[in-house]
């Protein structure tokens, strides 16, 4: 019978939706096409251990922390890992494999290790515009590409040497980085090269490999720059695929967070990335947010020039306006989704800096409804953090430099008038209360992105966060919570990943 539990051969995702399993190992090839991430043939038996000790232990709580457990890449076993990526090495040297077999095979190792890997992960995610759709539209392009497959293929072995170095060593994973790289170098010397979509996706696969490999960001630098120049040549292709709309708007992010993290404009206009990212849907909370941030870093070049001009308040008034409208996003997107994004709970990650005083730092943190909702709260809080500290040091210069940041604020300060100016919306004491909350904010959504079932993907969410907070408290002079964001590699605890080292974006007027 079909998808009759204990009578068919089926798959646990094709026995749940009742379909015909096409029995394919190590992953059923039905589930790929639907977009699910295949959850394999076999089913373990739980026990609920229920004692004297522990009356309370609950059958729902014991389910939850089994699929936790079971979701996290850490517990897959290194010859399912291993067969994986031995199969995926040798099908680049055969050439009677379509490219787009070997990218769905890569993409496969990536819903393994990279993507989140939670219930409330919806297929949607990966397949619509969203903050981590660019792999589903990355590995179904069809072109032939040597460079893309290089970059995919490198791309799943530094995933692979992050949880399981005796699979893939780390070196060796460096190795088919740097072929892929000398490879996209080499290719970018050709026209024909330059306007193929396979190219633009070789970029965002190396960019992200950068990540998780490099401590700097200055490949990042040069990635935006290749990716601007690239597509001049593109603002005016019809082309409105959803794949070529999901590869632009991961070139998108890259090209901002590196603008945002500078602090200079973007060598494509705001308006340039409109035009080339004109969405025809009804859902573009992620692009709506991106035309917002997009228009910070021509103010934060602004106010770089600024800093020793008395004629400040024109620009401090426009960064303030941008603040404005982000929270106004934040608002809509809260109503948007009809439920709590987040909510507290107690922390379960252990902190090396927390060891010498006698209390967490942070104790409560934040669960949020989903990864993507998470990303985008950690996105645009981030964004209003930057903002806020370029506008505080802009007005500490403006004022003599009299410690503005050196200071707690305590007291309270005037509200928003009825114009609803960005003038009027923030005093010097508002500005640091509102930087203070949301760098608390960031700093409890750190553990939520850190666990296990959300995949590698998580601990990337927090590059930027972590540059930005570490900035704030560094000029704020809190060392505690400086402290605290230097040792969240290092953090250990159950059902997190730990260790992962990952690319801090930088600039000069951070130090």
């Amino acid at each position: 019978m079909v998808g009759v539990a204990g009578k068919s051969k089926a798959c646990q995702d094709c026995k749940r939706r009742r379909v015909k399993c096409d029995l394919g190992k190590p992953l059923c090839l039905r589930c790929e096409k639907a977009g699910l991430a295949c959850r394999g043939y076999d089913k373990n038996t739980i026990f609920v251990n229920r004692t004297l000790t522990k009356c309370s232990t609950r059958a729902s709580a014991v389910v939850s922390e089994t699929r936790l457990s079971n979701s996290s890449p850490v517990q897959h076993s290194a010859s399912k890992l291993s067969w994986m990526f031995s199969h995926l090495n040798s099908s680049m040297c055969d050439a009677a494999i379509h490219p787009l077999r070997f990218r769905l095979n890569a993409f496969k190792i990536l819903q393994e290790l990279y993507l989140p890997r939670t219930s409330n992960t919806h297929p949607v995610d990966l397949a619509a515009i969203s903050c981590f759709s660019w792999p589903y539209a990355v590995c179904h392009l069809i072109g032939e590409s040597k460079v893309l497959d290089e970059s995919l293929l490198a791309f799943c072995a530094i995933q692979i040497s992050i949880r399981e170095p005796q699979t893939v060593s780390e070196d060796a994973a460096f190795r088919l980085y740097d072929t892929a790289i000398s490879s996209l170098v080499e290719s970018l010397g050709y026209v024909r090269e330059q306007v193929k979509d396979e190219t633009l996706a070789a970029i965002i696969v190396l960019s992200t490999c950068e990540l998780f490999i490099f401590a700097s960001d200055v490949g990042w630098r040069a990635h935006a720059h290749g990716i601007s120049q690239l597509l001049r040549h593109r603002c005016g292709t019809d082309d409105r695929s959803l794949i070529w709309l999901r590869l632009c708007s991961r070139l998108r992010v890259i090209c901002v967070i590196i603008a945002l993290s500078q602090g200079t404009r973007l060598a494509l206009s705001p308006s340039t990335w409109s035009r080339l990212l004109d969405v025809n849907d009804t859902n573009k909370t992620f692009e709506n947010l991106m035309e917002i941030v997009s228009q910070v870093p021509s103010l934060l070049e602004s106010c770089d020039a600024l800093q020793q001009s008395p004629d400040t308040e024109e620009v401090l008034q426009a960064l303030l306006e941008r603040l404005a409208s982000i929270s106004s996003w934040q608002q809509t997107y809260r109503l948007e989704l009809r439920a709590l994004p987040y909510w507290a709970v107690p922390s379960r990650l252990n902190n090396p800096s927390d060891d010498k005083f006698a209390a967490q730092l942070f104790p409560i943190v934040l669960e949020y409804q989903s990864l993507v909702v998470a990303t985008l709260f950690i996105f645009s809080s981030t964004a209003m953090l930057k903002i806020l500290l370029v506008a505080l040091r802009l007005r500490n210069a403006s004022t003599g430099g009299r410690g503005v940041l050196q200071t707690r604020v305590t007291q309270s300060s005037h509200t928003m008038t009825s114009s609803g100016t960005a003038q009027s919306c923030y005093t010097v004491a508002q500005m640091y209360t509102e930087a203070d909350s949301l760098a608390r904010l960031l700093c409890q959504s750190m553990e939520y992105c850190l666990r296990q079932d959300m995949g590698t993907l998580g601990v990337q969410v927090n590059c930027l966060s972590q540059s930005v907070l570490r900035s704030f408290f560094r000029q704020a002079g809190r060392e505690r919570e400086l402290d605290w964001v230097r040792n969240i590699s290092n953090a250990h605890g159950p059902g997190f990943q730990c260790g992962m080292k990952m690319m801090l974006f930088h600039h000069e007027q951070d130090e």
